[in-house]
């Protein structure tokens, strides 16, 4: 389950891709509410360091609408932000 404005939003997951050497994992979503909306939702997430020991982490949304009446996923922005504070804290505290 994540929430997309605020409301809970059902969906399946399905880890796609980890990769150690790129510090990266993928993930698709699918099924649910989610899948009423988009025919294609992948997030991925990638560390890059930096030289001074600090990070900086991208996250890619590559998503394919049902049709053109469907919303870009702006509504998902807060569960990729709940998404980048966990790596976050892990990072920190690994």
């Amino acid at each position: 389950m994540a929430l997309a404005d605020g409301k809970p939003t059902t969906l399946k997951e399905r880890i796609e891709a980890i990769d150690e050497s790129k510090k990266s994992f993928t993930r698709s979503f699918f099924d649910g509410d989610l899948g009423k909306q988009y025919k294609v939702f992948i997030f991925t997430m990638e560390l890059n360091e930096k030289d001074d020991g600090s990070g900086l982490l991208k996250c890619i949304v590559e998503f394919e609408l049902v049709n053109e009446n469907v919303q870009p996923p702006y509504s998902y922005l807060e569960f990729f932000h709940k998404c980048a504070k966990d790596v976050d804290d892990y990072l920190i505290s690994a």
